[in-house]
C-alpha cells in the first residue's frame, strides 16, 4: 500500500514535469545589427548571409568611391543586390552577380540611371535577413540566404511591366567579363569573371512576360510579389544548379529566412554573456557576428571547389574554405575561431594547406582561389601555430603544414638573412619575426630542435632595428647605417603605421624589448603617451585609415592591436584594464560603430576578446593576458568537443574596472595571464573587480607573461596534440 502511494506520487511528479513550460531558448541573434559599421571606416555590408556561408546577399550602393564592401551608408543610390561580398575590406572587392528590380520599360543598363534612392527609415537588417524600399520604383526588396543559395523577394506596385536587371559584367571594383542566358519560362543563368569566376542559376516564381539581353520582365498587375531563388558556384553552372536544388528547391522565402536566423543563433551561442547593457550586448553580438562571416565555405554541395591552380577539385571528408585576411586576423580573430569553432578552424588550416599544394605556397591574403598578397610578412604561420598549439591538428596534418610554413620562410628576400633585417623595411622585418617565433613553437614541440633554435634566433631580429640612441624601432640601410632624418611619427619603412605603433611588434620578447627601451618604467611611460588621447581623437587622426603621422595608438588598424595588452609584461595590469575599457568606446551600436576597416572580422574579433577581458597577446602562443571584462558572466560553449569555459567578473562596471583578485578552477591566480590549456582543464575563471587600480594583484616579479629573454620556448604553452 505504501509502495502504491509512492508510485502514484511519482507519477504525479513526472506528469507535472512533463507539463512544465520549457526554458526559453537563448536567441543571441536578436542583438545583432548588421547596419553597425556600414559607414566609413567600417565598410561592412548589411545584407543576408549565414555563418561562413558562400553567399552574401546584399545591396550595392552608388555615390562615392568608398563602398569597398559594396555598401556605404551615406551613398544616395542602390544599384543592385549582389551575391558575393567581403566584410570591411580596405579596397574595393567583390559585388559579384547583381540583380536590380525596376518598374516600367527598361531603357538603360547604366546603373547610375537605373539606380534608385532609398530611405534608411524603410531599411531593415538582421542576422540572415535584409529589406529596403526602392523609392524610385515603389518596390520592396527582401533578401535572405543559405550557405550556397539565396532568395530575393520583390514586392512591386501594380504595374504591367516589372523587371529584374541582371548584369554579370558589373562588380564593386569595376567591370569584368560576364554572360547571361535567359531560359523561359522562368530561369536565367550565367557567369562572371574578374580574378575568379562565379556561376549562377536563378529561377523566378512567375513566368517571364518579356525578356531582353540583360533583363526579364513580369506582369505585376495582379500578382505583385516575385521571388527569385538562386544558387552560386565558383566551379561551374552544374555546381550552381546542384546548390540551388539542394538548398532552395522551392520558393519558401520565410523558411530560408528562419533557417538562416537559427544558424546564426547556433553560431552566436558559442559565447553567452549575461548582464551588461543592451548597448553592450548589441555591440558584442554584432562583433561576434562579423567575426563569423569569414572565411567562407568554398566547396559546393557535391564537394567540388576551384583550386588555386584554376581547376576543379573535390574535397573528401572535409570542407574547403576561402577568403583569409590573414595579416588582419592573426592577432585576435584566428584565436577566437580556434576557441569557439575548433572544427571549422581545423578545416580552414587544411584549406590553406590545399592552397599551398595547388598554388605553390601558403597565401598571405587569400581571396576565393587566388592570393592578392595584400600587406606583408607570413601571417599564415601564426594562424597554423595557433591551431597546432591548441591541439586541433592530427600529427600528419601538422607535419604537412609545418613543411609548408618552412617553405614560406625560405622564400623570403635574401637580404633578411644577409643583413639581419630588410633594408628600409622595418615593418616587414618585424612581421617575419612574429612568424618565426610561431613556427619555432611548433618546431620545439615536435622535437625539431635545430629548426627551433634557428627560428627563435630569427624572431629576435627586431633587436637589429632597435636603435640604442633613440630606443625606437628604426629603419636601417643596407650599409648598416640608420635611416635619417628619423622621426618616430614617420611611416618611412612601415606599412600603414609608424615607429610609435610598430615598435611594440615583438610581443614574443616583450621583456627584451622593454629592457632595450630603458626598462619597465620607460616602456610603461611610452605606452601611457601612446594612449594619452581619447580613442575617438585617435580614430580621427588616422582619417579612415589613410594616414598614421601621429604619436598615438591606431584603434582602427591591426598592426598595433596587441599593444594595449602589453602593460602586463611591465607588471602593470591595471593600466591594461583602463586602456582596454577606454578603447571599447569606439565600438558602438551605430552605423559608424567601427573605428576602422573590419578586414573580414579582424577588428571585430579583437573587440570580442576585449569585452571578454582577455587577449591572445602573442600570436601563436596559446595564453591570454587579463584585462577588464564587460560582462559579469560569460560562458563559452564551442561547437564540437571541448567543454564549456566560464568567466565570472564579480561587480564589473565602468568604475569597477580593475581586477582585485582572481581564481582559476577554485584556486588563487596571482598572475595577470593564463594558459589556454590550464583554462580548459580548470574551466572557471573568477575575477573580483573593484575601483582601485595599482593593487598588488598581477605585479609579482615572476608574474609577467613569458618572453624569449626570460623563458624557454616550452614556457609559452604550446603542447603536442594528444
Amino acid at each position: 500500500m505504501a509502495r502504491g502511494r509512492s508510485l502514484i506520487a511519482l507519477g504525479v511528479v513526472i506528469a507535472a514535469l512533463g507539463c512544465a513550460p520549457a526554458a526559453s531558448a537563448f536567441e543571441p541573434a536578436r542583438y545583432v545589427d548588421p547596419m553597425i559599421g556600414t559607414f566609413a571606416p567600417g565598410f561592412v555590408f548589411p545584407g543576408a548571409d549565414t555563418p561562413f556561408g558562400m553567399v552574401q546577399n546584399s545591396p550595392d550602393t552608388e555615390g562615392s568611391p568608398f563602398a569597398y564592401g559594396g555598401y556605404l551608408y551615406t551613398d544616395p543610390l542602390i544599384r543592385g543586390f549582389s551575391l558575393v561580398h567581403l566584410s570591411g575590406p580596405g579596397v574595393p572587392k567583390a559585388g559579384d552577380l547583381p540583380f536590380m528590380p525596376t518598374t516600367g520599360p527598361v531603357t538603360s543598363t547604366d546603373p547610375m540611371r537605373y539606380g534608385s534612392p532609398y530611405d534608411h527609415s524603410l531599411e531593415h537588417a538582421e542576422a540572415g535577413y535584409y529589406s529596403v524600399e526602392l523609392t524610385k520604383y515603389a518596390t520592396r526588396v527582401e533578401l535572405t540566404a543559405s550557405t550556397h543559395a539565396g532568395m530575393q523577394r520583390y514586392t512591386f506596385p501594380p504595374v504591367p511591366q516589372a523587371s529584374v536587371i541582371a548584369d554579370p559584367t558589373l562588380g564593386v571594383d569595376g567591370s569584368r567579363a560576364g554572360h547571361l542566358e535567359v531560359t523561359p519560362p522562368n530561369e536565367i543563368s550565367g557567369w562572371t569573371r574578374s580574378r575568379y569566376p562565379v556561376y549562377f542559376v536563378a529561377r523566378f516564381s512567375q513566368p517571364f512576360s518579356s525578356t531582353g539581353s540583360s533583363w526579364v520582365s513580369f506582369d505585376a498587375l495582379h500578382n505583385r510579389t516575385v521571388t527569385m531563388r538562386v544558387g552560386i558556384s565558383f566551379v561551374d553552372l552544374t555546381g550552381a544548379r546542384r546548390n540551388l536544388q539542394r538548398e532552395a528547391p522551392d520558393f519558401d522565402f520565410d523558411r530560408m529566412r528562419a533557417n538562416a536566423r537559427a544558424a546564426w543563433d547556433r553560431a552566436l551561442s558559442t559565447i553567452r554573456v549575461d548582464g551588461g547593457s543592451m548597448y553592450a550586448r548589441k555591440t558584442f553580438y554584432t562583433a561576434l557576428y562579423h567575426a563569423q562571416l569569414h572565411p567562407n565555405v568554398f566547396t559546393d554541395v557535391d564537394g567540388r571547389y576551384l583550386g588555386f591552380d584554376g581547376r576543379p577539385h573535390r574535397a573528401v571528408r572535409r570542407t574547403q574554405y576561402a577568403n583569409f585576411s590573414l595579416w588582419d586576423t592573426y592577432k585576435g580573430e584566428n584565436q577566437l575561431l580556434a576557441t569557439i569553432q575548433p572544427g571549422r578552424y581545423r578545416q580552414m588550416l587544411l584549406s590553406l594547406l590545399d592552397d599551398r599544394r595547388l598554388g605553390g605556397k601558403l597565401p598571405r591574403w587569400a581571396e576565393e582561389n587566388y592570393d592578392p598578397a595584400h600587406m606583408s610578412g607570413d601571417p599564415a604561420i601564426p594562424m597554423i601555430a595557433d591551431g597546432y598549439c591548441r591541439g586541433l591538428l592530427a600529427p600528419g596534418d601538422a607535419s604537412s603544414l609545418y613543411a609548408a610554413a618552412l617553405e614560406l620562410v625560405r622564400r623570403r628576400p635574401a637580404e633578411l638573412a644577409k643583413y639581419g633585417y630588410l633594408p628600409d623595411n622595418a615593418g616587414t622585418t618585424l612581421e617575419y619575426g612574429i612568424a618565426d617565433f610561431a613556427l619555432a613553437l611548433v618546431a620545439d614541440t615536435t622535437g625539431r630542435r635545430a629548426d627551433a633554435a634557428r627560428l627563435r634566433a630569427g624572431s629576435l631580429r627586431y633587436r637589429n632595428l632597435l636603435d640604442p640612441s633613440t630606443r625606437w624601432i628604426r629603419p636601417r640601410e643596407a650599409d648598416g647605417s640608420w635611416y635619417s632624418p628619423f622621426n618616430p611619427t614617420s611611416d618611412h619603412g612601415f606599412q600603414e603605421g609608424n615607429s610609435w605603433q610598430y615598435s611594440w611588434l615583438a610581443p614574443q620578447d616583450a621583456r627584451g624589448l622593454f629592457d632595450r627601451m630603458g626598462g619597465n618604467a620607460a616602456a610603461a611611460g611610452r605606452l601611457d603617451h601612446l594612449f594619452s588621447e581619447p580613442p575617438d581623437a585617435q580614430v580621427a587622426q588616422n582619417v579612415f585609415g589613410t594616414t598614421y603621422a601621429t604619436d598615438q595608438y591606431a584603434p582602427g588598424n591591426e598592426h598595433d592591436i596587441q599593444v594595449p595588452w602589453m602593460y602586463g609584461f611591465a607588471r602593470e595590469p591595471s593600466r591594461t584594464a583602463a586602456v582596454t575599457r577606454s578603447l571599447r568606446t569606439v565600438f558602438r551600436p551605430t552605423v559608424n560603430g567601427l573605428p576602422g576597416n573590419d578586414d573580414l572580422g579582424g577588428l571585430s574579433g579583437w573587440y570580442v576578446w576585449n569585452a571578454l577581458g582577455l587577449s591572445p597577446v602573442t600570436p601563436g602562443a596559446p595564453f591570454y593576458t587579463i584585462g577588464s571584462p564587460e560582462f559579469p558572466s560569460v560562458t563559452i560553449d564551442p561547437t564540437g568537443p571541448g567543454g564549456t569555459l566560464t568567466i565570472t567578473a564579480r561587480g564589473t562596471s565602468a568604475s569597477n574596472r580593475y581586477v582585485q583578485s582572481a581564481r582559476l578552477g577554485g584556486r588563487p591566480l596571482q598572475r595577470a595571464w593564463l594558459y589556454d590549456s590550464e583554462w580548459r582543464r580548470k574551466r572557471a575563471l573568477v575575477l573580483d573587480m573593484g575601483n582601485k587600480g595599482g593593487t598588488r594583484w598581477g605585479t609579482a616579479s615572476n608574474g609577467a607573461p613569458p618572453s624569449l629573454s626570460d623563458s624557454r620556448l616550452a614556457a609559452f604553452g604550446c603542447h603536442r596534440p594528444a
